[in-house]
């Protein structure tokens, strides 16, 4: 779930390193390793898709979407052209 992608569509383990240098007590890099994995185990996925905003409908100006916005996405297959 958590892997990197191969071409084929098979995944490969994420590996990476944590280094803090100014840290030397045992249980405070413990932490902060973990709060570093908590983060990295998220992967960002990046689409390309068509979209239309609904604030540009007639009765959706209350719906409009600024930077910083989260949204949702539904995907609706299309028959190839």
């Amino acid at each position: 779930m958590y892997g990197r992608k191969n071409d084929d569509g098979t995944l490969r383990h994420r590996m990476g390193f944590y280094e803090s240098g100014d840290q030397e007590d045992a249980k405070a890099l413990l932490k902060e390793t973990w709060n570093a994995l908590q983060e990295q185990k998220k992967p960002i996925e990046n689409y390309e898709m068509y979209v239309f905003l609904l604030q540009d409908i007639t009765g959706y100006d209350h719906a409009k979407v600024r930077l910083g916005d989260t949204t949702y996405v539904l995907i609706v297959l299309l028959p190839s052209l």
